[in-house]
Order: C-alpha cells, then structure tokens, then sequence
C-alpha cells in the first residue's frame, strides 16, 4: 500500500510539474503577446492562429522552394499593401564619378570590340556563304545536295579539311552516291574506249583513201607526145588532106 501510495504522488507531482512547465511556457507567449492583443482584436485576429500561421510562413522561407518562397512574398505584399515595384526602384547605390567615367570608358571599348567582331564574324560568314555557293554550283560537284549533311559531319569532326575534301569522301561513304559514281566512271570509261575506237577507224580509212588516189595517179599518166616538129607535121599534114 505505502508503494502504491508513492507511486501515486509520485505520478501526481510529475502531473504537477509538466502542469507547471506548460504553465509557464503559456505564461511567455501571453508575455510576448499582451503587447499585440489590442491589434489582433482589432482585426478579428485568433492569435493562436497568427501564431500557426507565423511558423509557417518561417517554415517556407527556411525550407520552402523558391517558388515558394516567391509566391509567399507577393502573398504578404498583397496583404500588407506592400508594392514590391517600388523596392526593386529604390535610390541607385552611391557610385565614384572616376569609376562611373572608367566604367562608361570599359563599355564603349567594349560596344567597339563587340561590333568589330560581329561585322568580322559576318564577312567570315559571307565568304564562307560564297565559297559553299559557288562549290555548289560548279558542275563538277553534281552530288553535293545528296551530301550537304555528310559534309557538314565530315567538317565538324574534322576528319575533312575542306570543302573538297569532305565532298570527294562524302561520295565514297554514302552508298547512293558511291555507286552513281562507280556507274559514271564506267560509262566515262565505255565512252572514251568507244571515241578512240572511232577515231582509230577514221584515222586507217582516211589512209586506205590516200594509198588509193596515189595509185591511180600513177597509173593514168599520158605518154609523151613526142617533139615540137612532129607536132608541126602532124598539123600540117591535117590542113592539107582538107584541100
């Protein structure tokens, strides 16, 4: 019984003693409160409630996202009436006129060397436009829209030096165009072995027709007539048998 007895008062004086931390912890935050109470009950104000809503509105700003953090900012603003525009235009930081005059100085070196450069880059690209039109453009390169993009692959790697070289290895490695080009040497090859033909056969019949004009000069020479008294005899010998 005497067990029993402690046991109770025992739990009664813990009872009593977290009655009494709780008690004193209610005591501060009234302390703390007091203060503000006229205005909370101004505005119709719970003040546990703002208490609730005070840890939070803590609890986003310390761990919140910074969407939400944002969004609680224009959410405060809008409820105290606060214009966030008129902070983010506040009075410009105090700023040295030597330094403001090296810094306008720094810019204008700057603007001059930003436009050298774009006008330098836009002749690179002009001459390079020209190079890749005319390169287009010359017969010879009859494939180059079947290989714009493999060339563009061959460049960028660097596995191509130029514009030629990519296109002569781009024919190669695009199978279309690898066998379009193995039918054109061919076909380049049946032509030329068909003209020098041709021109072999011209070349031993204009001879053939030679050798024949040269014989037949030959053989179709007059014989000599004889002297000039015997032609004079003959002639007249012919005027006199007419009398």
């Amino acid at each position: 019984m005497r067990q029993e007895v402690l046991k109770r008062e025992e739990d009664m004086f813990k009872g009593l003693e977290q009655y009494k931390a709780d008690a004193g912890f209610a005591k501060t935050v009234r302390t703390v409160l007091d203060p503000f109470m006229p205005v909370l009950q101004q505005h119709g104000i719970d003040p546990v409630q703002q208490i609730g809503g005070l840890m939070r509105a803590h609890h986003t700003l310390a761990l919140g996202t910074p969407q939400q953090k944002l969004e609680l900012f224009q959410k405060l603003a809008q409820d105290y009436r606060v214009d966030l525009n008129q902070l983010a235009a506040g009075d410009p930081p105090f700023i040295d006129p030597a330094v403001q005059a090296l810094q306008n100085d720094l810019q204008g070196v700057r603007s001059q060397l930003d436009a050298r450069n774009r006008a330098d880059a836009q002749a690179a690209q002009e001459k390079l436009t020209k190079e890749i039109d005319t390169f287009a453009a010359d017969p010879a390169n009859v494939y180059f829209n079947d290989l714009a993009n493999d060339m563009v692959r061959l460049l960028d790697t660097g596995v191509a030096k130029s514009l030629k070289d990519a296109y002569d290895q781009a024919i190669w490695l695009n199978p279309v165009t690898r066998q379009k080009e193995v039918d054109r040497q061919q076909a380049d090859s049946t032509k030329k072995a068909e003209e020098e033909a041709k021109r072999k056969a011209e070349a031993a019949k204009q001879a053939s027709a030679a050798n024949v004009r040269a014989k037949a000069r030959s053989g179709s020479a007059a014989a000599p007539l004889g002297s000039i008294d015997d032609t004079l005899n003959e002639t007249l010998a012919r005027i006199n048998s007419r009398g």
